[in-house]
């Protein structure tokens, strides 16, 4: 992670945590059920955010160097060329939990 990237994350939790304590507030004050949902979602948006923001560049980087890798050093017969193409091929619309598990099968099978 970058300096960039550790200064946006830092600043995000910081703004969550703000959130999280006037949250907080609102239930002990007996506010409103549906106002106190709408902040939580705004919360839970934030650290979506974040976490796209953050790690999604990042780990895409690392899997498409990954699927580089494989290709180059597979025979065709690796019995891993399914996973592979299917990577390669859906590269651009997989979500960043995707991108997580096709990072985590072509490690686990690099082992």
């Amino acid at each position: 992670m970058n300096s960039k990237q550790k200064k946006e994350i830092t600043k995000r939790i910081k703004y969550v945590t703000g959130q999280l304590a006037a949250i907080n507030k609102m239930i002990a004050e007996g506010k409103n059920s549906l106002d106190i949902f709408v902040q939580l979602r705004s919360v839970e948006s934030a650290f979506r955010k974040s976490i796209v923001e953050t790690f999604e560049t990042e780990h895409r980087l690392e899997l498409a160097e990954r699927i580089v890798e494989e290709l180059e050093g597979c025979p065709g017969s690796c019995g891993y060329c399914d996973l592979v193409d299917t990577l390669k091929r859906d590269f651009p619309k997989l979500t960043l939990t995707q991108v997580l598990d096709g990072l985590h099968q072509i490690k686990k099978r690099s082992k």
